[in-house]
């Protein structure tokens, strides 16, 4: 109610400065998406066409202009969709609306549908647009549970499998920690390291140093110092793999600007294309296409134009 207010008294406030004319009201942009759940549908047709004329149809009823339409087939309970991720984005980077047919084809899946929720991204079912968050969540819900019914099958059949010799599963070192890992230890000395450790452990699980009483020190066995040298070298690996993991929280604002960077990227060159060399020029067309800026300004200038192309040059050098 807040924002609506605000808008209203901006849209006065414009037309008692001669800026607009009243009666005429900017459009809300809005990108379509569509969803199969197999190439053979998708290469079929099915269903695409009619889920794009129902979002054509309420866009056009409803004062959306409509930038762009999307489809793909995948499974509505995978997050990682290439196109939707990139309608997600024109929605983010123009405070845009995504309109999809119905809302399992946006996602089956609860935590997903939270997470835009919370993101603050705008989308809008045409089959219950006036659905609010509690009610889309029971439908998600529900189209959830379907599809742990439909798994029970697989499950089954996996318990079958393993019966008969299959191995299922993971290692207990999840894939996160292996990644860091992987960055510390460039040379891959620390697998060699445990399993030299692991062997002695095994082979000598009793080792230990024995003590001369005549020169009163502990006398070290070869194997009980080759075990401690390991051991050492092992927790030293260790500390740096917990360093570089609390390295990582400070280079999430970077690796974001990136990421955004590469979002616009095409749309820079794109500008550029069209005779936007200048940073000002530059500013002038983002500005032109309705993309906001980082702070979420609808104006950029050439500060903001800098920065992101600081993260542009970054991105052409890889």
């Amino acid at each position: 109610m807040t924002r609506t207010i605000h808008l209203l008294y901006d849209s006065i406030k414009d037309y008692l400065n001669g800026n607009i004319e009243m009666g005429k009201t900017e459009k809300i942009n809005a990108y379509g998406y569509a969803r199969v759940s197999t190439k053979k549908q998708e290469a079929e047709g099915y269903s695409l066409e009619a889920q794009k004329d129902q979002i054509e149809e309420y866009c056009k009823n409803n004062g959306l202009q409509l930038k762009g339409f999307y489809s793909e087939a995948m499974s509505g309970t995978k997050d990682d969709r290439p196109k939707l991720q990139e309608a997600l984005e024109l929605c983010k980077l123009s405070d845009g609306i995504l309109v999809v047919a119905k809302i399992d084809r946006l996602t089956r899946d609860l935590h997903f549908l939270t997470k835009l929720q919370k993101e603050n991204v705008r989308f809008i079912a045409v089959d219950n647009p006036h659905a609010n968050e509690t009610m889309l969540q029971v439908m998600i819900s529900f189209a959830q549970m379907e599809n742990k019914l439909r798994s029970t099958r697989i499950k089954e059949g996996m318990r079958k499998a393993k019966e008969k010799g299959k191995k299922f599963g993971t290692d207990n070192l999840n894939v996160y920690w292996k990644q860091l890992e992987k960055e510390v230890d460039k040379e891959g000395r620390i697998p060699i390291v445990r399993k030299r450790l692991r062997e002695l452990l095994e082979q000598y699980p009793d080792a230990k140093d024995k003590y001369d009483f005549r020169k009163k020190v502990v006398v070290e066995s070869d194997i009980g110092k080759e075990i401690r040298a390991l051991r050492q070298e092992e927790a030293e690996f260790i500390e740096k793999v917990r360093n570089r993991k609390a390295q990582i929280p400070s280079e999430v604002r970077s690796d974001k600007a990136l990421e955004r960077a590469r979002s616009l990227f095409p749309i820079v060159k794109e500008c550029q294309s069209e005779g936007a060399t200048s940073y000002r020029k530059l500013a002038e067309c983002l500005t032109e296409k309705g993309i906001k800026t980082p702070l979420g300004r609808d104006t950029w200038n050439v500060g903001s134009v800098q920065t992101l192309m600081v993260q542009i040059k970054k991105i052409e050098a890889e």
